[in-house]
């Protein structure tokens, strides 16, 4: 079935998604979706898992909103506190420190993307930047005080990049502080080479990497980040 959406010319606009899949032509038309995503039936919402993934929209007036929620992955960092976080990336707007979000509901919530733009036509692209060991980040709604737009046009250079912890952006925030592995705002995935080299070449890229991950085994020797055949 097709996905079904609420488009209205005036005040809140709200797309959801009530397909097995959100790759159905209604949905693309009006969200990009990027890196590998899960449309989870149970939850009615798709699923982000992997660095630099998450989506990109296109609006008419001053405010963008999106229903989100975090699964939390505690099984590397125990005794840590786990959610996901994302960055927002407005207007076409390359720093992915600008605007940084920690979504740490485990039930889905109202956030705001950005609020008090000029009225008139924006984009807003938001990207997870915690590993997957950390989170699982969830979207089930799109909202908006104006119009939702057609989404932008894609980019024609596609990148794959595949990797560890350097792919993931691993402890990339923490400076000449200790290391604190896999736990939320230490690391950033969507500031990595990868991800810069994407933004130079004006291409979109899809991340599939995660922090100690090895063909057989993880770096402390257990197999906890075997990758999946």
């Amino acid at each position: 079935p097709a996905a079904e959406s609420t488009v209205a010319k005036g005040g809140t606009v709200l797309l959801s998604v009530e397909a097995e899949t959100p790759a159905e032509e209604e949905f693309v038309e009006y969200v990009n979706l990027f890196g590998r995503t899960i449309y989870r039936t149970n939850y009615q919402a798709v699923q982000f898992d992997n660095v630099a993934s998450g989506f990109e929209v296109k609006f008419k007036g001053t405010a963008f909103y999106a229903e989100m929620r975090t699964i939390k992955q505690p099984k590397i960092n125990q005794n840590r506190e786990m959610y996901s976080v994302i960055c927002v990336f407005v207007d076409g707007s390359t720093d992915p420190l600008e605007t940084i979000i920690n979504v740490e509901t485990e039930a889905f919530e109202r956030y705001t993307l950005c609020q008090n733009l000029p009225e008139g036509e924006h984009t807003v692209k938001v990207l997870k930047t915690d590993d997957p060991l950390v989170s699982s980040w969830l979207v089930r709604g799109y909202e908006t005080d104006g119009e939702l737009l057609p989404a932008p046009e894609r980019k024609q250079l596609k990148i794959e990049a595949y990797g560890d912890s350097i792919t993931s952006g691993g402890d990339s925030l923490i400076g000449d502080g200790p290391s604190y592995d896999v736990v939320p705002g230490t690391g950033h995935g969507a500031a990595t080479y990868a991800t810069f080299a994407a933004q130079a070449l004006d291409a979109e890229i899809n991340v599939f990497s995660r922090s100690g991950i090895c063909l057989y085994a993880a770096s402390s020797g257990d197999q906890i980040n075997v990758v999946e055949k």
